[in-house]
């Protein structure tokens, strides 16, 4: 498992309520403490976070607060990192055990077959 520093882990946490569609464009952000609270981080360490996440278009100010602003578009290509990413952690771990993804394949494939 790789180590992540908490900007990352909270802009995956971000990320991954986009793509799971839990949020969408235009729902109110989540305010600043609660990833004070959920991530143990400083409201200061926060901001930072805010900051990057509007500049990656993701979300935007709205007053005093942050809605969500990333559009279809931009959650695709969030889900297509991820996807890349979990993609190269898993052959990664495939080969730490001597497995090959045309083993993998197979053994997916009578999954598949077994499972109907």
């Amino acid at each position: 498992m790789v180590y992540k520093n908490k900007q990352s882990e909270i802009k995956d946490f971000v990320a991954l309520e986009l793509i799971s569609g839990r949020k969408k464009y235009g729902d109110p952000f989540f305010e600043k403490k609660f990833f004070t609270s959920k991530f143990k981080v400083n409201p200061s360490y926060v901001k930072d976070v805010l900051d990057d996440l509007e500049k990656e278009g993701i979300i935007q100010k709205q007053g005093e607060s942050y809605i969500f602003s990333a559009d279809e578009n931009r959650v695709f290509w969030l889900k297509d990192e991820f996807l890349h990413s979990y993609i190269n952690d898993f052959t990664e771990n495939l080969n730490k055990i001597g497995v090959s993804m045309d083993e993998v394949i197979e053994i997916l494939r009578q999954r598949n077959i077994a499972n109907g």
